[in-house]
């Protein structure tokens, strides 16, 4: 299944890699594959992607111009999106909180938290 507009770029990165060299990765242009460890439950307007060894990372949709389904836990993404360096923000930690149905939530207890602003996401099944 697939949101939002087509990938751009042909090169697929393990989302592992981009959280393990955030540096090299910032402020460009990522098309990235993970498992969704966490969705919107309100309106499927983010998602939680998550590596083998437990770091997240958190996908908005661009100008809220798409959703994903609001069940797409632990299937696989591939998405593209700008992965950018955010400072964190309180209130919108216990906002997204409120919209999910697990507890961890990458931003909290960080002042600065990574983040992709997706353009296009694809679901795969399994």
């Amino acid at each position: 299944a697939a949101f939002g507009a087509p990938a751009t770029l042909s090169a697929i990165t393990p989302v592992t890699a981009v959280l393990g060299d955030p540096g090299s990765h910032l402020d460009h242009v990522v098309r990235v594959e993970g498992r969704v460890s966490n969705v919107c439950a309100k309106a499927g307007c983010w998602l939680v992607l998550a590596d083998d060894q437990g770091h997240q990372v958190r996908v908005t949709m661009k100008d809220h111009a798409f959703a994903v389904p609001k069940d797409c836990s632990g299937q696989t993404a591939e998405l593209e999106g700008l992965f950018s360096e955010k400072a964190t923000d309180p209130e919108r930690v216990e906002h997204l909180k409120s919209e999910q149905a697990g507890t961890a939530v990458p931003e909290e207890g960080t002042e600065k938290h990574f983040e992709i602003e997706a353009t296009g996401v694809r679901l795969k099944q399994g």
